[in-house]
């Protein structure tokens, strides 16, 4: 019930590393040069949703930075691009089945 902070601390911790840093490539060794903004997204996409299936006091406001990064624009392009499920069908995965 208490892990919501270690989510979110782990989550900014992905997404803080600015392309090209030391920082960024120790995290991201494989992000090939052109797909840095790709596999960052797609590491802290991963990260989402691990953390919204844990039961968290923070549920409610992972649910909701998670959604905010899905629905800004850069990102949806990635979805599509990567062929993934959108929100709204992960949304239905997760809370009925």
């Amino acid at each position: 019930m208490h892990s919501g902070p270690m989510w979110q601390e782990y989550i900014h911790l992905l997404q803080s590393p600015k392309p090209g840093s030391d920082a960024f490539r120790a995290l991201y060794p494989a992000a090939l040069a052109g797909q840095e903004d790709a596999a960052k997204f797609t590491a802290v996409r991963r990260a989402f949703q691990r953390a919204v299936i844990v039961p968290s006091y923070m549920l409610e406001t992972l649910w909701k930075q998670y959604e905010n990064m899905e629905n800004s624009g850069t990102n949806r392009m990635l979805i599509k691009k990567e062929g993934g499920l959108g929100l709204q069908e992960q949304q239905t995965s997760v809370f009925v089945g």
